[in-house]
């Protein structure tokens, strides 16, 4: 099958190609580094969107206090790149009567956080879209999932990780007791996109070793 991962080149994105690959699925990685500027409408015309599974994942994170927060449509713009992408691969998925879309979410839609107000919004959204396409396009034989990831090992979280303190603080509210890996999400996503998972539609799934649970 193919597989479409935006976002693909580094943390979660890659090890969700990585796994994609490795199950023997024909993967497009869609980011920068590849040269796909996402924001950029004229890239996408190079972009082929039949594909069997779309794996929304690109995002990015500003860290500043609430009230002097300036980047809310920065955030939502990546709301806007899912639905776009979605809407793009929708015929094409239609056409088979089978799809996969998942979205990599975060914690952070459904709990607060520090410095991190647009971040979380624009998760919130992410998650509002999943289950709003989950019921549209549940009829054509395609599910929409989210995935939830808590603190996860990547470079978005590498100042928690040289933070000793910091660090301690947030293992005492993760029953797992570790951070997450890249690798436990890929793991999900390669799960929601199976047969095995087909009555699984509309959910938004924490992959957070227990933090949410607390």
């Amino acid at each position: 099958m193919k597989v479409i991962v935006t976002g693909g080149s580094r943390g979660i994105g890659l090890a969700i190609v990585n796994a994609f690959k490795a199950a023997g699925h024909e993967v497009d990685s869609l980011s920068r580094t590849e040269g796909v500027n996402l924001l950029d409408m004229n890239d996408w015309s190079e972009v082929d969107f039949d594909c069997d599974i779309l794996v929304n994942n690109v995002a990015t994170q500003y860290t500043e206090p609430a009230d002097e927060y300036a980047h809310l449509m920065d955030d939502l713009d990546w709301v806007g790149i899912a639905m776009s992408l979605s809407q793009a691969a929708y015929p094409y998925m239609k056409s088979r009567g089978w799809g996969r879309i998942i979205n990599i979410s975060s914690v952070a839609a459904v709990c607060g956080g520090r410095y991190v107000i647009g971040y979380g919004m624009a998760k919130a959204a992410l998650n509002r879209l999943t289950k709003g396409l989950a019921v549209e396009w549940a009829k054509d034989g395609i599910t929409i999932n989210a995935i939830m990831p808590g603190i996860t090992v990547t470079d978005m979280t590498k100042g928690l990780q040289d933070d000793p303190a910091h660090l301690e603080q947030m293992l005492g509210r993760i029953p797992a007791g570790r951070l997450g890996t890249p690798e436990d999400t890929a793991a999900l996503a390669l799960f929601l996109a199976s047969d095995a998972a087909s009555y699984i539609n509309g959910a938004c799934i924490p992959v957070d070793g227990g933090w949410l649970a607390r």
